[in-house]
């Protein structure tokens, strides 16, 4: 990731840190967003026919955490 206005190169874990926050929180957060993303897809395909489904069921198997 880089940083525009100091024009360097920052790691999620200094992104955590500025944010004062943590991974656990992060990833909270990103798996709750997933879940109302997921929801809103399931909206639109029952409005308007398929689209792209993700397997939430092995969601913690699946990704790679940072």
């Amino acid at each position: 990731n880089y940083n525009v206005p100091s024009q360097k190169m920052i790691s999620l874990n200094d992104l955590i840190k500025l944010k004062q926050t943590d991974k656990n929180t992060v990833q909270k957060n990103i798996d709750e967003t997933i879940k109302i993303e997921y929801n809103n897809a399931l909206a639109v395909e029952q409005e308007f026919g398929s689209t792209y489904k993700r397997d939430l069921e092995n969601l913690r198997a699946t990704r790679n955490d940072f």
